[in-house]
């Protein structure tokens, strides 16, 4: 007597069903395999979001330098101008320049202190019409990325 077709394909499909099972490992052996693999995506995706916070830690501090060391020098630039000229212009232009690494000045300090006002902290730069306006000193990266140094490291004396 002949099979009927879908008896012969109910057949296959129960064999192929068999030798998949010896190849996919039941129960304790599964997970003896897999968890050392979910352990390391685990750590990889922790190390991943460590080093972007990192490196834009970094980026906002080497950002916020740049906007110190140019309002500084354009500060001391009119400075000099309203020493020569005695233009109250100038002096205006000082005041305002001056007014981004002093905003800076005391939002670091005030971040280095045991218990910091965050919002104190992250004021920033005053801007010309006495607002505040967005600094690199504002973002939480840095205010982590500078938190910790020791207070008798070397580096101090070479920030702003």
């Amino acid at each position: 007597m002949r099979r009927s077709r879908p008896a012969v394909a109910d057949e296959k499909r129960a064999l192929l069903i068999q030798r998949l099972s010896r190849l996919i490992p039941s129960g304790s052996r599964l997970l003896r395999i897999v968890w050392p693999l979910l352990a390391v995506v685990a750590l990889l995706a922790l190390l991943g979001t460590t080093s972007i916070d990192i490196l834009s830690s970094v980026r906002a501090y080497v950002a916020g330098e740049g906007l110190w060391s140019k309002a500084q020098k354009e500060s001391v630039y009119h400075l000099y101008r309203y020493a020569e000229t005695r233009a109250e212009s100038d002096y205006r232009r000082y005041q305002e320049a001056i007014a981004v690494p002093l905003g800076d000045r005391r939002a670091r300090e005030e971040l280095e202190k045991p218990r910091p006002d965050k919002i104190e902290g992250s004021g920033g730069s005053q801007g010309p019409a006495g607002d505040l306006e967005p600094s690199p000193t504002s973002l939480p990266a840095p205010e982590r990325g500078g938190r910790g140094r020791h207070p008798g490291c070397r580096c101090r004396e070479d920030l702003p």
